[in-house]
């Protein structure tokens, strides 16, 4: 359980919390506006960002007073964007994700087999498999997403935090993702991602958590992210169910006359 207490963060004038919130196991969806909070919340559970006040207990440890080895056998990060350094494939990316596992940075990480069958799998589950030896940074930035997804799974942390994983995304890799991440969930994964989707959330989270202004305005099943009335006061727009119960934005239809 990642347990949140009095969490206060800052950031010019902007202010996140305080929040007190419980995340269960399972896979959780934050979703909200842009500019509220979603990423930093994500950035704090993670250590990446430190808060101002409160506390952040990660399965009843608190957060602040692990080692970075630790830290990354709790909690794995996929930021939404990365600066690919030059000359760095998109292997040697993912097997940077297992660095927990080996004697230290370097060979240690590539001599053991089982990161190695750890970096192919994921690789092959984000359909990457084809492209290992490729530049990270020559990489479209749909596929860039894929390799920090592939990082964050070969790190096999007790929570995975997602931060807009279809980000960039197509048609095709977004269903592919889905499925991924429904099949990760089936084996025990527990999930927390940002997204703006609430069709993509009602899909597959078990929770939501919603965010506005830095506060949270609902918490509940992620069945509710199907709900326009719970949806139209957080993002201040209409939404429509349709016949199959999907979540959609509700377009004005522009009708030019012939």
């Amino acid at each position: 359980m990642i347990e949140c207490s009095d969490l206060v963060w800052r950031a010019g004038g902007f202010v996140l919390g305080p929040l007190t919130c419980r995340i269960e196991p399972g896979c959780t969806a934050i979703i909200g506006p842009n500019g509220s909070g979603k990423s930093s919340l994500l950035s704090l559970i993670s250590g990446s960002l430190h808060p101002a006040e409160g506390m952040i207990l990660l399965n009843g440890m608190r957060q602040d007073r692990q080692r970075p080895r630790a830290m990354a056998g709790l909690v794995a990060l996929a930021p939404q964007m990365l600066t690919p350094p030059p000359g760095l494939t998109l292997a040697d990316f993912v097997t940077l994700g297992r660095y927990r596992f080996s004697g230290g940075w370097g060979y240690g990480m590539y001599a053991s087999h089982t990161s190695r069958a750890a970096v192919r799998q994921a690789l092959e589950e984000v359909s990457l498999a084809h492209k290992a030896e490729t530049e990270l940074a020559v990489l479209s930035g749909g596929e860039q997403r894929l390799a920090i997804l592939a990082r964050a799974l070969v790190q096999e942390a007790v929570w995975t935090l997602l931060d807009e994983p279809a980000g960039f995304l197509d048609y095709a890799h977004n269903a592919a993702l889905h499925g991924l991440l429904s099949r990760v969930k089936a084996r025990g994964r527990n999930l927390v991602l940002v997204t703006h989707d609430a069709d993509f959330a009602a899909a597959i989270a078990d929770r939501i958590l919603c965010l506005r202004n830095g506060r949270i305005v609902y918490q509940g099943e992620g069945r509710d992210a199907a709900r326009p009335d719970i949806l139209r006061p957080i993002f201040e727009t209409d939404f429509e169910t349709t016949a199959e119960g999907r979540i959609l934005p509700s377009w004005p239809v522009n009708i030019q006359e012939t």
